[in-house]
Parts: structure tokens; C-alpha cells; sequence
């Protein structure tokens, strides 16, 4: 049971916690199974400890600064080319037009200060989606290469 509630712990992202239970299980078990099991999970938890984060206000910093910046940090490359681009083209107009038709320079002001505050919006939302992706394709990755998954231990005590 504890082998199953360390694998729960990898999954809730309770690295830690799932670090200690390995390595009190390692010792002593009554099966081989388990022990390798819990050997290669106690090495990945340490891994999980170890992966790489996104900051959701750095994210956001960035982007209200240089627009699109934040979402490149997160590795959207595309987004960042796109949410540049879109903010340039209607806030570039706003101030050429200024002087020669207010109206449209409000206008496009305005439709580029929307575009302006979801990009930072969505550079934020970019790092929290970036680092759940990251903890998600670990557990994946886990639990496909795990020697002993929960399911055939639990097979194994019927």
C-alpha cells in the first residue's frame, strides 16, 4: 500500500513527501517487485524535484515590457511572433494617425491597449500552462517506464 501512496504522491507533484516514503519502503520489503519498483520511483521523485519552472509574473513582466516576451520565456515561440505583430500593428497606426485622424488613432489605440493586456494575461496563463505540460509528461513518462505499475501490483496481492 505504501509503494501505491508514493505513486499517488508523484502525481499530486508531492516530490518530497513521495522521496521519503521511497526511501523508508526501500528497505526491508517483503517482495523484489517492489523494491525495484520503489528504487526507480525514489530516483524520479528526486528528478521531479528538480524540473524546470516557469514564473507566471516573470512571464507577465516580461510581456509588459516587450510584448510577446513572456510567452517566448514559456517557449511559444509562435505566440510570441504573433501577439508582437498583432500589438505592433495597431498601436504603430495609433501613433502615426495621431495627428491626421484622431478617431482612427483612438480607435486602434484602444483595440491594441485589449490586445496589449491579453497578452499579458495570456503569458501568465502560457507559464502555469507550460509547467502543468512539464509535471504532466513526467508522470507520464514515469509511469509508462516504472518497472512495476500500480496495476499489476495490484494484480499481484489478489
Amino acid at each position: 500500500m505504501q509503494y501505491l501512496k508514493g505513486f499517488a504522491l508523484l502525481k499530486k507533484r508531492h516530490y518530497v513527501e513521495a522521496e521519503s516514503l521511497f526511501v523508508s519502503i526501500s528497505d526491508g520489503v517483503p517482495t523484489r517487485e517492489i523494491s525495484t519498483g520503489s528504487l526507480f520511483l525514489l530516483s524520479k521523485s528526486k528528478q521531479g524535484q528538480s524540473i524546470s519552472e516557469r514564473s507566471p509574473f516573470l512571464a507577465a513582466t516580461m510581456s509588459t515590457l516587450v510584448p510577446g516576451l513572456g510567452r517566448a520565456y514559456c517557449n511559444r515561440w509562435g505566440d510570441a511572433l504573433f501577439s508582437f505583430l498583432t500589438i505592433a500593428a495597431t498601436i504603430v497606426p495609433s501613433v502615426y494617425y495621431w495627428e491626421e485622424d484622431p478617431t482612427f488613432a483612438i480607435s486602434t489605440g484602444i483595440i491594441g491597449t485589449f490586445f496589449y493586456i491579453g497578452n499579458i494575461y495570456g503569458s501568465a496563463l502560457g507559464a502555469l500552462n507550460y509547467n502543468d505540460n512539464s509535471h504532466k509528461t513526467f508522470y507520464r513518462m514515469t509511469s509508462q517506464g516504472v518497472p512495476y505499475p500500480p496495476e499489476s501490483i495490484n494484480t499481484r496481492l489478489e
